[in-house]
């Protein structure tokens, strides 16, 4: 009981209580789960296959930033001309292109995720996500909220990264995501181009004691095994602590990073808490540790 009652004392004091709202974790966001080496379960990509020839624009791969695998796109010469690889959670048409994407719970204030891209002749690579939702009155699909980040050079390691989702109007509530990767985004996409997917994960705002909405507060990958970044895009000095379910402070730092990477090796598996204070209030996100 004494147990039992000190739980629900520090979920109480981290403001974690108050918090109901159901949110959709990325799914398959880590790249670890293939059908084969071509596929890769929930998303879709521009792979052909015409019996004799096949084009695999997008392979599982070894290359990773944590687990097993991660996801290589890349741009390849097909059908006599150099077509970019796509990875989409929608579906992708060779007519039509992407479309659609996966059902989503609750809002996210941010995709972060791992890349690295080896960019031939200055080629472009781009990750794009879209937020809609199904409107009743006019049935049509209404756009809320389109974000993207690209880089024109090679990155030889794996880089964190972070887009942040603005909304329109700020109310709106979507219930569909779609997230596309492209190992070329301009008009003239160029053979060999390659980038390197891994733990794509969502960032939600936090109902803390005080909630920081401009925080773009992520913790990911999620679960996390050894290692757990902490995307920290506010300018600001950060405090932080990782609390455990009895309510003990088992890290604190203090940081003025835009990301920080965390040893979490020596912390039992498990549920924890990680609270981000800073002059404009506090912040929590759950965070599960899992070998």
């Amino acid at each position: 009981m004494k147990k039992t009652i000190t739980i629900l004392a520090s979920l109480i004091m981290f403001g974690i209580a108050s918090v109901s709202q159901a949110q959709t974790p990325m799914p398959n966001g880590g790249f670890e789960t293939w059908t084969d080496t071509v596929t890769c379960d929930t998303w879709s990509s521009n792979n052909l296959n015409l019996g004799l020839f096949a084009f695999n624009f997008v392979k599982q791969t070894t290359d990773k930033h944590s687990g097993t695998y991660a996801a290589s796109i890349q741009t390849m010469n097909a059908l006599i001309q150099v077509m970019p690889g796509v990875i989409t959670l929608g579906t992708y048409n060779l007519l039509t292109g992407p479309a659609g994407g996966y059902p989503i719970t609750g809002k996210p204030t941010a995709v972060n995720g791992f890349y690295k891209y080896n960019s031939v002749n200055g080629d472009t690579m781009a990750i794009l996500v879209v937020m809609t939702k199904w409107n009743i009155g006019t049935s049509t699909r209404d756009t809320l909220s389109v974000a993207s980040y690209a880089v024109a050079s090679s990155v030889a390691a794996y880089t964190a990264f972070s887009i942040p989702l603005s909304y329109n109007p700020p109310a709106g509530m979507p219930d569909t995501v779609n997230i596309l990767g492209f190992s070329s985004a301009g008009s003239a996409p160029q053979e060999g181009s390659t980038l390197f997917l891994d733990d794509l994960a969502f960032a939600y705002s936090g109902a803390g004691i005080s909630e920081i909405t401009e925080n773009n507060f992520a913790v990911f990958p999620n679960p996390a095994s050894n290692q757990l970044t902490i995307s920290l895009n506010n300018g600001l000095e950060n405090t932080i602590q990782i609390v455990s379910t009895l309510g003990k402070v088992v890290f604190v730092k203090t940081s003025t990073s835009q990301f920080e990477l965390i040893d979490i090796s020596s912390l039992s598996e498990g549920l924890y808490y990680v609270k981000i204070s800073n002059i404009k209030g506090s912040v929590v996100s759950k965070a599960i540790i899992s070998r």
